[in-house]
């Protein structure tokens, strides 16, 4: 049992992608088919998020026009935490259909923004100003999943 579908795409996308194969021009009803199934994995698909970097929610919604130095203070403000420390920091708008992740990269601040055409990201329940999620419940998050109607299993772990 493999790969997901998602990743079978992307192993197959070389082959039709004219830019990969150093072709110009239009592209046949084959490649805009292969485009639409690529988009269905959204984010979640793209995102890979180390073990061992930690993800910030901010529970307060944000405006979504701040940029770079705007959510550095909400950061270092609202969540107190160090925006340079290399953790993810995710921020939803009131109507809760754009997000924005903020991470500093080593050499320069990166930022992520997603805006649903239609719905609302679902975060889980909380309080405080601030959440710690895992790279699981972001992928979630991202993609469509109600983290309020989800629960996690318990599994074993070691105590050392």
């Amino acid at each position: 049992m493999g790969t997901s579908g998602c990743a079978n795409r992307a192993a197959r996308r070389s082959s039709r992608d004219p830019a990969a194969r150093g072709v110009g021009g239009a592209s046949d009803s084959s490649d805009r088919r292969g485009d639409a199934s690529r988009l269905e994995c959204g984010a979640a698909g793209v995102l890979n998020v180390p073990a061992k970097v930690r993800i910030f929610l901010c529970r307060s919604a944000i405006d979504m026009r701040k940029g770079f130095d705007g959510l550095h203070g909400v950061v270092q403000e609202v969540l107190r935490q160090d925006p340079l420390s290399g953790d993810l920091f995710v921020f939803l708008n009131k109507r809760r259909d754009r997000v924005k992740l903020l991470i500093w990269e080593g050499d320069g601040m990166l930022i992520v923004y997603k805006r649903l055409e239609r719905g609302t990201f679902a975060p889980p329940a909380g309080s405080g100003d601030s959440l710690v999620l895992t790279s699981a419940q972001l992928a979630l998050l991202l993609g469509g999943i109600d983290l309020k109607q989800t629960r996690a299993r318990t599994r074993y772990q070691h105590a050392g």
